[in-house]
């Protein structure tokens, strides 16, 4: 009996992350800490981009949080690229599912070819929140 409550829970759990989605503005990702990218890597067999962020609001990133969440957690780290322009988004969640508020998340970048792009945060053709720039190699 208690095995079949834990796959019910689980399962309860994902499908609450996934209709909770929801990709967060700019205002969300300063208000909780900001959000930094780090050199693309080889991770689980593909090319990521990783990206700390804590949407708790724990802990300060690239400037001091203001606004404290309990109950998100990251879902996935959205990515899209036009030329050599790259946009992100976080992507929260109820908690649940194993997911974790903060520490590195990971954008996949394996449909980039190789050269130097410009990572920027939000919808694709939106610059004004430059994040940095990384190289494919």
């Amino acid at each position: 009996m208690g095995v079949h409550r834990l796959i019910l829970a689980t399962l309860f759990s994902g499908v609450l992350c996934w209709l909770s989605a929801k990709s967060q503005p700019w205002s969300f990702i300063e208000a909780v800490g900001g959000i930094r990218i780090l050199a693309p890597v080889r991770h689980d067999g593909r090319l990521d981009l990783p990206v700390e962020c804590n949407v708790s609001g724990l802990k300060a990133i690239t400037r001091t949080p203001t606004l404290i969440n309990s109950a998100l957690v990251i879902r996935t780290i959205r990515c899209g690229s036009r030329g050599h322009e790259v946009w992100i988004s976080v992507v929260t969640c109820l908690a649940g599912g194993g997911r974790a508020a903060g520490g590195i998340h990971y954008a996949d970048l394996s449909d980039l070819k190789a050269g130097a792009y410009v990572v920027y945060y939000g919808d694709a053709g939106d610059t004004t929140h430059k994040l940095g720039s990384v190289v494919v190699p």
